[in-house]
């Protein structure tokens, strides 16, 4: 499941300054259309209860660097550098979420160990 059942690509459209969390009646968002552009949203929707949860958990840990995001605007999902998602990365990020654990383990038997400074290197 991707954001609120929506498609990748609209998961990917959404943008801090549509998610209104002071609500009286609770957080809202306006959701992208399903044309899959930032600027077309519908009208304001109220949030899941589980989603909300999910935003409490994520937002103080968002990266976000001028000029592509910031803490109150650009997009919901960013990389590490602060700009947006784009489709197939959170394409490639769901599919490795939702991977068998058989096939998580083969990938990482292919991938190299992290290296940590100040730790011995293997012995020889």
């Amino acid at each position: 499941m991707t954001l609120a059942n929506l498609r990748p690509g609209q998961s990917i459209a959404v943008v801090m300054q549509h998610i209104q969390r002071d609500n009286a009646a609770g957080p809202t968002w306006r959701l992208p259309v399903k044309n899959n552009s930032a600027s077309a949203v519908g009208p304001l929707t109220p949030l899941p209860r589980p989603l909300v949860w999910a935003l409490d958990e994520y937002l103080p840990v968002r990266t976000h660097k001028a000029p592509h995001s910031t803490q109150t605007e650009g997009p919901l999902l960013v990389s590490r550098t602060g700009r947006g998602l784009d489709r197939v990365t959170f394409t490639r990020l769901l599919r490795d979420v939702a991977a068998p654990p058989r096939r998580k383990a083969r990938r990482a038997e292919r991938r190299p160990p992290p290296e940590h400074p100040g730790l011995p290197g293997p012995p020889g």
